[in-house]
C-alpha cells in the first residue's frame, strides 16, 4: 500500500509577509491541513475516531525550509504516516515548488482519550495498519526534550482572541507558531524571517487566557529559545526553538 499522498496549495496574497514570501505560519497551516485530509482518507481522522472516544493532539513539530515561494506560487506537499514510536505516531512531509524540494517537516501526534484527556497507551490496530513496518522519514528527529528559557530578555503578552480558537474551543496550534515572530526581540522582528522551527506543544490555552511569551538567544548564531505560559503564573504550554535569516 502506498501511504504517501500529495496536496497542492496556491499561495494567496494575505499569506505572504512584507518580504513577499509565504510565512512560516502559513506553511504550518498547509502541513496541518494536509495531515488532516490524509488522515481522513485513511479513515483515522479526529472526526472518525471521535466515535471511539479518541482524538488526535499534535505534540511536536519540526520544520526546515530552504526556500519560501511567493504570491500565486504553488506548493506541493507530500505527506505520509512515517512510523509509530512509543506513544507517538509520526507523520512526515516533503514540500516542493516547481519540482524542487523547498522544505521538509516531521510531526509527532498523540492519541487522547476524550473522557480522561490522557494519552492512549494501546494504539488501535486500524491506526497501526496505516503505518509502515519500517520507518520512512523525511527529517530524522528523536524529539528530545527542548530547552526552556532560563533568563528571559523580554516578556510579551498575547491575549487570546475568539478567532484563535479551533473546533475544539482551544487555541489552534498554528496560532502559537504565528506568535513566535512577535515573541522575538524587537531588533529581530523586522528584516528577519523564521526558516526553521522546533516546537513542543505541552498544554492548551482557551478563551479569556493571556499568553506570556519569553525569549532568549541560544548558544548558536541566529537561534532563539521560546517559552509561553498560560497567564502570568500559569503552566508552561509551549517550548520552541527558531532559527532566523535576513531577507
Amino acid at each position: 500500500m502506498d501511504l504517501k499522498q500529495h496536496y497542492t496549495f496556491q499561495i494567496r496574497a494575505y499569506e505572504i509577509s512584507p518580504n513577499g514570501q509565504v510565512t512560516m505560519a502559513t506553511i504550518c497551516n498547509y502541513l496541518q491541513e494536509s495531515a488532516g485530509l490524509h488522515a481522513d482518507e485513511l479513515n483515522v481522522s479526529s472526526p472518525k475516531i471521535n466515535k471511539q472516544g479518541l482524538t488526535w493532539v499534535l505534540a511536536r513539530l519540526h520544520v526546515k525550509m530552504h526556500k519560501f515561494p511567493g504570491w500565486l506560487d504553488e506548493i506541493k506537499i507530500t505527506t505520509w504516516p512515517a512510523q509509530i514510536e512509543r506513544l507517538y505516531t509520526i507523520r512526515d512531509f516533503m514540500l516542493e515548488h516547481n519540482g524542487d524540494e523547498i522544505g521538509v517537516a516531521t510531526s509527532a501526534w498523540v492519541l487522547i482519550d476524550l473522557q480522561t484527556r490522557r494519552p492512549v497507551r494501546r494504539i488501535p490496530e486500524e491506526i497501526v495498519a496505516v503505518h509502515p513496518g519500517k520507518p520512512v522519514r523525511s527529517l530524522e528527529d528523536p524529539f528530545q526534550k527542548l530547552s526552556t528559557v532560563s533568563d528571559s530578555i523580554h516578556t510579551n503578552k498575547f491575549p487570546i482572541r475568539s478567532q484563535d480558537l479551533d473546533m475544539n474551543s482551544h487555541v489552534n496550534n498554528v496560532v502559537f507558531i504565528s506568535l513566535l515572530q512577535d515573541n522575538l526581540p524587537q531588533s529581530q522582528q523586522s528584516g528577519h524571517s523564521i526558516y526553521q522551527l522546533e516546537i513542543d506543544f505541552r498544554g492548551e490555552a482557551f478563551a479569556g487566557d493571556v499568553l506570556f511569551g519569553f525569549c532568549e538567544p541560544s548558544n548558536e548564531a541566529d537561534e532563539y529559545i521560546h517559552s509561553f505560559t498560560r497567564n502570568e503564573d500559569g503552566p508552561e504550554i509551549i517550548r520552541a526553538k527558531t532559527k532566523l535569516k535576513k531577507f
